[in-house]
């Protein structure tokens, strides 16, 4: 080491000539050694032997095996500067790195464009202003404090985004700690040295200290961001933790993500690595093109006829060939990092040599760089020509080339680093012309990169301004719950609620005992405010929907509301308040988390012992708890309420009475609201109640045995006439006129919060919640509706303990927990008395977690074009099908679902709509499609009536030009990548382009001149969805989705997002209506027009959809429109591409019918060929392979009976797949199947219905057809395409049949 250190000092005072040989400047000591002791040589780095290698073969042997060759890096540097990726070995390599990569994505890089160019101007600003100061004379700039800024900055704002202050703190911190570093390299093999506390290694901890405290204050407050819904995946910090969340979230465990702690190394090493080398390239590059002013001038010229004066944009950025040569021979002469070490975890061979544990092997990537066996005798030359025809034609060499190292460790953002060089060389070359100054000395010196010898001499150039400038969740025994323990399942105490839910003994004390002060009566006084604020915004969305309905009375669906209001009521108003409170200086101790809180600590004070309060895991669980309890106690006790005052007049009539007398008009008061006598109960929250014994007790004249269950019947205890009487099921409060005591002649019969010692805590928040009638009423005679719904309409939701829900007439009901009178073990006895068949039921979650299971194995695997489609896409149906037969089930939940392939059997469910309903989950419903795709009877038929008119061949004629001109956009890119790459075939993965497509032909199609946002709703749709699936295995415990988990509240975020932007939309096209523009030429227009229209000719609103409904339409246009188109596209691609004969044949047709000219309409619908080949595709590749109906009553299909609560599952895919129907050859693509049309297709009736069938047919697959024949005829004007070796055929179904690892086909200008 000390010889080395020597040397390297001795060569880094010198400057060089650039014709001199870099090599022997930069690693003049293994130079040496290699010169004395030939090329198997060795040096001694401390301890441990490090073997030169500069044989590209063996160099390459190395680097493709990272699991024998890990990293050899001394600590300090590990832990001080970067760490993460950098030394990260093995299974946790391969998970950072999986996290990663989706922020160097190149479509995700597009998007940094932006950030990276106000960098680069920042500096050109900077230089205009030195030259223009010069009076016209040549400015001298030193270049590289600059470009180090630079690198800063740009990573500061690719990295942190709008935290990129914040970011350059961080830089400045890690350039003092690389100094500190590399003064301390000769002391690293000296035990302990780095923790002796010398002035250096006090320094660097206390840097580190810091390091550690900014990034985690940034990722703490982008994890405030996200909770807010605010958008944060635009940059390298927030893709980062979107993609950790996701794969938390789609394992269920964090382990399979990264601590903040591994955030936070990862952000050290986005620093280090991005700054470090886009200085170094960018310096170099600088310094060549001064130097060679040919090549400058080449470079600027080809700037200029892509940009001219406008700024570069990306796509610009990656055809520049010129640049792209020069930025590789720089890469090459002054490699950023020269040298890199491995070494082997276990004796190895390795070419002709033997490594054993212990050697090092230090890959001499400068010397292979300059090797002129390789290169030639003009190695030492700067020309760039030699990578005029690619990185793999510049020499006859494989991996020569290797700046970026090479194999699974390859640098992840080397990409990045060149888009940083090429916008900031761009902008530069725009404005100046450059060259080197006298003052200027050659003396690169290698740090952990390739740098000026700045600290002894001047680096400096002298500028010309240039013409090109730059603009800018039996009784009694409830008393001993230390003899009988809660049985909860998992799934609620881990996920819906946990805390005080399911505690027992000792730790459920402690936690009552703290928790019991936030409950007082005088702390919920103090919350009467919030809760008011809460229901007060409630009472007036009501009073506006009164008032605009013309003195009518005005049909309100209250449950939505009441689900709002509560959780508005926990959360707002009661925690979130805290928050406010603590901005402004005030108390923070009057409200649920701060009095918890407040409780916690003086409870450790008092014992000075950590162990008598909670931790803040256990914090966590109780504010879980508070939502879940509080949330759906409130909402379902409101609903109930609501329904009986709506019913019996008389009893809202005395109510109102009591509300007038004690507040009159005012706000109601905490004291008042507790004087109100007239108490409404009917509907027992927690019907069911269970507890376990913990060892053998007696109760009354059992023995019971520990594992069995006391189901607690307190829904039966409120209904039994023994002790209400024989009136017991009618709604009569005057019971309680006397008080809850005196209501029955029987102890423990009214105990709706459970009793003992256990009994809710929250129970007089809860009824302090549940706001009296209004005092001014929102209604005339505050009636739910018009008239009271009939009682029929009605039924209990029993939510396994929870609470109560309506079935409201008009929605989707989500396969309930024992609806009606049909309970899971009911359901499945009945099916099997008529030979049905599958597995038992199983609680809560059914066949859920198998299916789950299942699906994610096939998942992961690709199969062969010939291959049984359905196996794959359907594992978990064909398995219980090969199980049981054709008539099996399987559990979906609490809900059975009967596999139907029959056609017959399917066109009857399918052409009666009106005894078969959607039953879907309700988050689908809400948050992505809503409109006709979960609407029924009259008010499907209604909006099906209203949107007709949109999709009328006519209108969908007029839309021709949208959709032309969205392929066109994308035709267009794929043409400048292939003749980019020199008249060899480009390797394009379509799918994203298809999805994009699909996207902006829906935006425009929908929207016309509103695309833009409808590019937005499109973006937040997609996230939607994916947000949506993640949920899908949770969907079926109660009140999930109101748990304010991450996940949910972006959830949230986005419905109110999209709830904004149509809102604006909708509003700018009235206003556009009223003023007499034309508007009705897209899907938007046409609806509303035909809206108005059916509103006066009947003169009622009534007979229109309300602004809501619109918004819920246009919302399905995007997920149908785009889901569909793109799914189709992809797959009759990947299919032209595997029969090359079908796509010679489609190409031919179109050539006939439009030549080169844009394809019409008309022409579109005269393609025969193309139409045979997309029918193939569609039954081959069913968008929607699966439909699912649900019986509104008993009815008979076929020779079954089905009953309600049980669902059909309609196999379209096993339809389209089954060889009795299409024959032996049903899985090879043959178009010439539908040569005759699709009625002739095949001998039997209904086996083809790619867009449903019946009434409820796809009202846009006439849209969906048009767009995607417009697409593949413009793709087969311009190109022929192939597979590329790269693809993977992995079909999987999401909500569309969608290619696993994407679809990149080989391209071909035609």
């Amino acid at each position: 080491m000390n010889d080395l250190i020597k040397v390297i000092k001795s060569e880094q005072s010198k400057s060089i000539q650039f014709s001199d040989d870099l090599p022997s400047h930069i690693m003049h000591y293994y130079h040496q050694i290699i010169h004395k002791y030939g090329q198997n040589s060795f040096i001694w780095f401390g301890p441990s032997p490090r073997l030169c290698i500069s044989d590209p073969q063996i160099i390459k042997e190395i680097l493709t095996k990272p699991e024998l060759f890990h990293k050899t890096l001394p600590d300090a540097i590990g832990e001080t500067i970067a760490g993460g990726l950098l030394y990260l070995e093995d299974e946790k390599w391969n998970k950072h790195r999986k996290l990663v990569n989706p922020a160097f994505h190149l479509q995700k890089l597009k998007n940094m464009t932006r950030a990276i160019r106000l960098s680069c101007l920042n500096v050109t600003d900077k230089w205009e202003a030195l030259v223009s100061s010069n009076n016209g004379k040549p400015q001298e700039i030193d270049v590289w404090p600059y470009f180090e800024d630079l690198s800063g900055d740009m990573i500061s704002r690719v990295g942190f985004g709008s935290s990129h202050e914040q970011g350059r703190r961080i830089f400045e911190l890690q350039k003092e700690q690389v100094k500190l570093v590399l003064q301390l390299m000769q002391f690293l093999f000296i035990p302990g040295f780095r923790h002796i506390p010398t002035k250096s290694n006090r320094r660097m901890k206390s840097i580190s200290k810091e390091i550690q405290s900014v990034l985690k204050g940034l990722i703490n407050q982008r994890d405030k961001e996200m909770e807010r819904g605010e958008a944060i995946n635009d940059d390298l910090l927030g893709i980062l933790m979107e993609s950790n969340i996701r794969e938390i979230q789609e394992h269920g465990n964090k382990s399979m993500g990264m601590s903040i702690e591994e955030v936070i190394e990862e952000c050290k090493l986005f620093y280090f690595a991005g700054s470090e080398t886009t200085s170094s390239l960018l310096l170099w590059t600088m310094v060549m093109l001064s130097i060679h002013q040919d090549w400058q001038t080449r470079a600027r010229e080809e700037v200029l006829q892509f940009f001219g004066k406008n700024e570069p944009t990306f796509d610009g950025l990656n055809r520049l060939k010129i640049v792209t040569m020069i930025i590789h021979e720089v890469l090459r002469l002054y490699t950023p990092i020269p040298m890199t070490a491995r070494s082997p975890i276990k004796k190895v061979k390795v070419g002709n040599l033997t490594l054993p544990v212990g050697v090092h092997v230090l890959l001499l990537i400068g010397l292979l760089h300059h090797d002129p066996k390789i290169w030639g005798e003009d190695v030492n030359e700067f020309k760039p020509e030699r990578f005029s025809e690619g990185i793999s034609n510049a020499t006859n060499v494989q991996f020569s080339f290797i700046p970026f190292s090479s194999g699974p460790r390859i640098c992840i953002g080397q990409h990045l680093a060149m888009i940083e060089v090429k916008m900031a060389l761009a902008m530069i070359l725009q404005k100046f012309s450059f060259e080197l100054s006298p003052s200027y000395l050659h003396a690169p010196f290698a740090i952990f990169t390739l740098q000026p010898k700045s600290e002894s001499f001047h680096m400096v150039w002298t500028f010309t301004k240039t013409v090109c400038n730059l603009s800018t969740y039996y009784q009694r025994d409830l008393t001993k719950p230390e003899l009988f323990h809660k049985t909860l399942p998992d799934a609620i105490g881990e996920t819906v609620a946990g805390g005080l839910l399911y505690y027992e003994d000792e730790k459920w004390t402690k936690h009552r005992k703290l928790i019991n002060p936030a409950f007082h009566l005088q702390k919920l006084k103090n919350m009467t405010r919030a809760i008011r604020l809460c229901c007060s915004n409630v009472t007036d969305k009501w009073e506006s929907l009164v008032s605009s309905n013309n003195g009518k009375p005005q049909e309100i669906d209250v449950w939505p509301y009441f689900e709002d209001l509560s959780g508005d009521m926990i959360s707002r108003g009661i925690i979130n308040q805290r928050n406010k409170e603590m901005e402004r200086g005030e108390a923070i101790n009057d409200d649920l988390l701060g009095i918890l809180l407040e409780s916690n600590i003086r409870e450790i004070q008092e014992h000075g012992n950590k162990n008598m309060g909670m931790i803040i895991e256990e914090v966590i669980e109780e504010c879980k708890l508070f939502y879940f309890a509080g949330s759906e106690t409130t909402s379902s006790l409101l609903l109930w309420t609501m329904l009986m005052l709506s019913i019996h007049q008389d009893w809202q009539t005395r109510a109102r009475e009591e509300v007038l007398q004690f507040f009159g008009k005012n706000e109601p008061t905490f004291d008042g609201l507790n004087r109100l006598k007239i108490v409404l109960w009917l509907y027992t929250l927690a019907p069911l109640i269970a507890r376990s014994p913990t060892n053998k007790v007696k109760v009354g004249n059992l023995t019971l045995l520990v594992r069995v269950h006391v189901l607690l019947q307190i829904g039966l205890l409120h209904h039994d006439p023994n002790i209400w009487g024989e009136d017991v099921n009618e709604f009569k409060p005057e019971r309680f006129s006397d008080g809850i005591s005196n209501a029955t002649n029987v102890q423990f019969s009214f105990i709706p919060f459970s009793s003992g010692l256990r009994s809710c805590f929250g129970q007089h928040l809860a009824m302090i919640e549940v706001p009296p009638p209004h005092p001014s009423p929102p209604y005339p005679d505050s009636q739910a509706a018009a008239e009271p719904r009939p009682p029929s309409t009605w039924v209990l939701r029993s939510q396994a303990g929870g609470g109560l829900g309506p079935k409201i007439p008009g929605r989707r009901q989500s396969g309930n927990w024992g609806s009606g009178e049909w309970w899971p073990k009911k359901l499945e006895k009945f099916l099997r008395k008529q030979g049905l068949d599958g597995n038992p039921y199983r609680l809560l979650l059914g066949d859920m977690n198998d299916l789950i299971k299942v699906i994610k194995s096939e998942q992961s695997k690709s199969i062969q074009f010939s291959d049984d489609l359905p196996s794959h896409i359907m594992p978990y149906y064909q398995q219980s099908i090969h199980k049981y037969g054709q008539n099996s089930f399987i559990w979906f939940g609490p809900s059975p679902r009967l596999n139907i392939t029959n056609p017959e059997m399917i066109k009857e469910i399918l052409s009666k709509p009106e005894l078969f309903h959607k039953p879907l989950p309700d988050p689908i419903g809400e948050t992505i499609a809503g409109g006709l795709f979960s609407l029924e009877d009259e008010k499907w038929a209604k909006h099906r009536r209203l949107i007709n008119p949109a999709f009328h061949l006519d209108k969908l004629k007029n839309m021709t030009r949208a959709i032309r001109l969205s392929c066109s956009n994308v035709t267009d890119k794929w043409e400048a990548l292939v003749s980019s790459n020199n008249g060899k075939p480009r390797e394009i993965d379509v799918w994203p382009y298809f999805e994009d497509l699909s996207g902006d032909m829906i935006s425009r199609v929908g929207f016309g001149s509103s695309h833009d946002q409808g590019r937005r709703i499109f973006e937040l749709q997609k996230e939607q969805v994916k947000l949506v699936l993640q949920l899908m295995q949770f969907l079926f415990i109660p009140g999930f989705r109101h748990i304010p988990t991450k996940s949910n509240k972006r959830m949230k975020s986005i419905s109110y997002e999209l709830q904004s932007l149509l809102k604006g939309v909708i509003n700018q096209r009235e206003k556009a209506m009223k003023r007499g523009e034309a508007v009705n030429d897209d899907l938007l227009g046409i609806l509303m027009e035909s809206n108005i229209r059916e509103t006066q000719q009947h003169g009622t609103k009534n007979m229109g959809m309300s602004i809501e409904d619109v918004i819920e339409e246009c919302k399905l246009f995007y997920f149908a429109g785009s889901e569909t188109t793109s799914s189709l596209l992809v797959w009759t691609m990947v299919m032209l591409s595997k029969h090359q004969e079908w796509q010679t044949r489609a190409r031919e047709e179109v050539l006939q019918f439009f030549g080169k000219n844009e394809p019409t309409f008309d022409g579109l619908n005269r393609l025969k060929i193309v139409t045979m080949i997309l029918h193939e595709v569609l039954r081959l590749y069913t968008p929607a392979p699966l439909l699912v109906r649900s019986p509104i009553k008993k009815v008979k299909v076929g020779n079954l009976t089905l009953p309600v609560g049980v669902h059909v599952m309609l196999q379209i895919g096993l339809l389209h797949h089954d060889p009795k129907i299409w024959g032996e050859d049903v899985n090879e693509f043959k178009p010439e199947r539908f040569s005759e049309g699709i009625l002739n297709a095949t001998n039997v009736q209904f086996s083809f219905i790619p867009f449903s069938l019946g009434p409820r047919i796809c009202i846009g697959q006439h849209l969906a057809m048009i767009e995607a024949k417009m697409a593949l005829a413009m793709i087969l004007q311009k190109f022929s395409f192939e597979l590329s070796s790269s693809y993977l055929h992995a079909p999987f179904a999401i909500l569309t049949l969608q290619p696993k690892y994407g679809a990149p086909l080989l391209f071909h200008k035609f």
